[in-house]
């Protein structure tokens, strides 16, 4: 198998242009380059056909026919398959900083939703305890005149703390442990309300 071109034969930019083409254009247009690859390497063959004419003469001009042709075909199919590892790359680098946006999103819709949980907690908390101290302040000022409004004041109080554990047990998702924790009695202890 011996491939006798001529020593000014420029072998090296034929591959080296198809690999660039393969790498950074389309299919169409990488497939376009290597068919016209062919026309100076069947030169470049043609040529050494000519150059040297030996009684082998013939199956030298197929030998570096066929050698052009492979080494064109290795250089295309080489910068074909690094097109699409950078093709690949850039999918996942594309996938990766879409993931991060939506992560990015989740976390910002997170801490919205935890901004408005403490800004309810906070409106519920502060009208109920509000509401309690003036009650607990009128109950003080009338607790030894009229002891009937002190008791619709401990009523109103106790209505109200009920109240504002319901709401934060609806905002806190049900959680049942919330009026648990703080023991809230739905009705007064038998035989009323008694201030000691």
């Amino acid at each position: 198998w011996a491939c006798t071109l001529p020593p000014q034969t420029p072998l090296g930019g034929i591959p080296v242009a198809l690999y660039a083409v393969a790498c950074n254009r389309g299919r169409k247009v990488s497939l376009l380059a290597l068919m016209a690859s062919f026309i100076p390497n069947g030169i470049a063959a043609a040529v050494a056909f000519m150059v040297y004419t030996s009684p082998d003469s013939i199956g030298s001009f197929v030998n570096n026919s066929v050698l052009l042709v492979l080494v064109a075909i290795a250089a295309w199919g080489a910068g074909r398959v690094t097109r699409t590892s950078q093709m690949h790359v850039q999918d996942l680098e594309r996938e990766r900083e879409r993931l991060e946006g939506e992560r990015t999103t989740a976390r910002e819709a997170v801490a919205a939703e935890r901004r408005r949980i403490a800004r309810e907690l906070h409106d519920i908390v502060s009208h109920a305890v509000t509401v309690i101290v003036l009650q607990a302040a009128g109950a003080a000022r009338v607790a030894e005149t009229d002891f009937a409004k002190v008791i619709l004041s401990l009523g109103h109080i106790q209505s109200m703390g009920e109240q504002a554990m319901a709401e934060l047990g609806r905002l806190l998702g049900g959680r049942r442990g919330v009026v648990a924790m703080v023991g809230v009695r739905r009705r007064p202890p038998r035989g009323g309300w008694r201030l000691r």
